[in-house]
């Protein structure tokens, strides 16, 4: 029930109510009237009031009945009442819940920002390591033809010392220091054109073409060039251990 129709109730009641004041007034009136009148009107005056009592009684308890109704009427406001707060207090809970969820969410995407970039990092740190480790077989590569050519000289160099220790014009001569360094030439030439080194033997070569003289000043000049190639073996050696240290820090 609702309360707009208690309301109307209570209405329709007092009207009565003030409708059943006025007649027992007016009654009252008459039943002075007849009391003054005659005695038989005084009984029917008596009468009359007993009935307006009773009636009276039955406006009494419908407003008993009423005041009962608008209590539970206060009864149901106070239950409502009750019931949109925890409502509120629900909805102030969801909110705080899709909050949190918010908050996560915003954690998991930087976390996969994050490992995405370090993703990428790591490909690029391998892609870096295998670029490091070509490099160092190429140097280790390039070392190894170094120290087989240093190897190679220093032989031709001791040949020399022994057979050749002084000053020698003879054709047979001529010809073994040609054949000797011919064959560092054609083992080599093929696979490190581009080494300066290579270069100087062919020089050397066509210096004995033309001179036809082998002398201490020519050994010396193998000397020197194998002091070459060794500082550039010992610069490429600390090269490559740069290089190993750097793909172990990877």
């Amino acid at each position: 029930m609702s309360n707009k129709l208690f309301e109307e109730q209570i209405d329709k009641l007092q009207y009565e109510l003030s409708a059943a004041y006025v007649q027992i007034d007016e009654l009252q009136i008459k039943l002075q009237e007849y009391i003054d009148n005659s005695s038989e009107s005084k009984k029917q005056a008596l009468i009359s009031k007993s009935q307006v009592l009773s009636k009276s009684q039955v406006l009494e308890e419908n407003i008993q009945q009423t005041q009962k109704l608008e209590d539970n009427i206060f009864e149901m406001e106070q239950v409502i009442i009750q019931k949109d707060q925890t409502i509120q207090t629900q909805t102030q809970e969801l909110e705080l819940r899709s909050q949190k969820i918010q908050l996560l969410e915003s954690a998991m995407a930087q976390q996969k920002t994050t490992f995405s970039a370090q993703k990428t990092e790591l490909y690029a740190a391998q892609s870096d390591s295998e670029n490091l480790k070509i490099q160092i077989a190429t140097l280790t590569q390039e070392n190894e033809f170094q120290r087989s050519l240093v190897e190679d000289k220093e032989k031709v160099i001791q040949d020399l010392q022994i057979k050749f220790q002084k000053p020698s014009t003879s054709e047979k001569d001529i010809q073994h220091i040609q054949d000797a360094f011919a064959d560092i030439s054609t083992q080599k030439i093929i696979d490190v054109a581009n080494f300066s080194t290579q270069v100087d033997i062919v020089i050397c070569n066509e210096d004995l073409v033309s001179t036809k003289v082998v002398d201490a000043n020519f050994v010396g000049r193998l000397q020197n060039e194998i002091a070459d190639l060794n500082e550039q073996r010992t610069r490429w050696i600390v090269q490559q251990q740069t290089i190993s240290e750097k793909v172990d820090e990877k």
